[in-house]
């Protein structure tokens, strides 16, 4: 059975039972528009033969109104117009006026009512039609509008809780302290690579509170990031984890939203480590005709639920919303695993 419900968190307007009743409303409102006006209608016609139609014709063109309303609202427009399909929008337009004028004349015929002209039901189609048409895409830009302006806000919220929860997840003690010994031990030995591995904390800390403030980077930049997380775990576990990181393509030409990928880079570190039998963690990213192909694999142990750093991680959930947020329909996100195996694969349309 179809109910309508009340949705938390959303405002009056918002809510699908005042839709539903401010649809209703419109459509009751625009039939009787000539009740009101037949007085007026018949005095200055009163002198022009009149040929009323029967009330079964009108009903039916009334419901042919409303189906072309939400024909165009809700199909012509998002899947022709929207996508630049012009000529096929205003050849579904023609044939759209087809149906409605054959139906007319059809139900005309069928109510015995022959001595009306073929004219008269064309006109009385058309004007009626192309009137309901632009309301409709009148209608489907401003909920287009309201909706962008939405999602425009939850991705500005959930940009700053993204944020948050990275600044919580990277600067964490448990990665922070690892990282740091290691650097000390290294500067017991006085090895070489004591200062690269400073310079390459600094620019991880740099890109997170300043270059994660930006609305996009560089794809560059991000997979300079994503080679300087790697590599300072790899100073963490040294040959205790066998780790693999590949890149390549154009890094260059594209955007990206800062700090999009280390999730499913942390995801593998978090669970592809710790009683694991040699364990194993790969990552390729590559740009191929526009689009980014980012694979994450990683050993793990269905036994370990837990997580050595119960801070690290912002959740692969809370990522997928992201992306919905951000690209919508221009990403494909699959997450599998098999044979302790867990995989990773996101294809993002570059912008």
């Amino acid at each position: 059975m179809f109910t309508l419900k009340y949705k938390p968190g959303l405002k009056w307007y918002q809510q699908p039972t005042f839709a539903v009743l401010f649809h209703v409303t419109s459509w009751v409102l625009i039939f009787s528009i000539p009740f009101f006006l037949r007085p007026n209608i018949e005095a200055a016609t009163s002198h022009v033969s009149r040929m009323p139609q029967p009330q079964s014709v009108q009903s039916v063109f009334r419901l042919l109104l409303i189906a072309v309303f939400y024909l165009n609202a809700y199909v012509l427009i998002p899947f022709l117009m929207q996508r630049k399909k012009m000529a096929w929008y205003i050849i579904s337009l023609v044939g759209v006026f087809a149906v409605v004028l054959l139906i007319m004349l059809m139900v005309n015929r069928y109510e015995d009512v022959e001595s009306i002209p073929w004219r008269v039901p064309f006109f009385i189609s058309v004007f009626p039609t192309l009137f309901i048409l632009a309301i409709s895409t009148t209608y489907r830009i401003i909920i287009d509008n309201v909706k962008n302006e939405r999602n425009l806000k939850e991705r500005q919220t959930e940009h700053l809780k993204t944020e948050l929860s990275f600044l919580r997840s990277q600067v964490s003690p448990h990665f922070m302290f690892n990282v740091l010994n290691s650097a000390v031990s290294l500067a017991r030995v006085r090895s070489a690579q004591l200062e690269p591995t400073l310079i390459k904390l600094s620019h991880l800390l740099r890109y997170m509170l300043y270059e994660s403030d930006e609305d996009k980077v560089s794809l560059t930049k991000e997979r300079e990031y994503l080679q300087n997380y790697i590599d300072l775990q790899q100073l963490r576990f040294a040959d205790s984890v066998h780790i693999e990181f590949e890149g390549s393509g154009s890094f260059d030409s594209y955007l990206i939203e800062p700090m999009l990928l280390i999730p499913f880079v942390e995801n593998a570190f978090k669970h592809g480590i710790g009683f694991i039998d040699k364990p194993e963690i790969h990552i390729k990213m590559e740009e191929k005709a526009g689009e980014l192909h980012f694979e994450v694999k990683n050993k793990f142990n269905p036994a370990n639920k837990g997580s050595n750093d119960k801070h690290s991680g912002i959740g692969l959930v809370n990522v997928e919303r992201r992306l919905n947020l951000l690209y919508g329909n221009e990403h494909k996100l699959t997450i599998s695993n098999n044979d302790n195996w867990f995989y990773i694969n996101l294809i993002l349309q570059l912008r």
